[in-house]
């Protein structure tokens, strides 16, 4: 069974550092790109190349993607 992500909340500088941080938690849980961009409407490739980050995925497709590796996104005042 998948491990359960952590409550450990991060404070993230840019979208470098949440692309890692969400392919390193959908390995984690045992999802492939395939199987994330099946779920997320996404072809395989257009998976790696947004985790990769060499293309800005679309603010919805980012949204769906967390979502369904168990991660959440806040946003909270400075």
């Amino acid at each position: 069974m998948a491990k359960e992500p952590s409550s450990k909340k991060v404070e993230i500088e840019g979208i470098d550092e949440l692309l890692a941080i969400l392919k390193k938690h959908r390995k984690r849980i045992g999802l492939s790109q395939e199987q994330l961009g099946q779920f997320a409407n996404l072809s395989t490739t257009s998976v790696g190349e947004i985790e990769r980050g060499e293309v800005d995925p679309r603010f919805s497709h980012l949204l769906k993607m967390l979502k369904l590796c168990r991660l959440k996104l806040y946003v909270e005042p400075k």
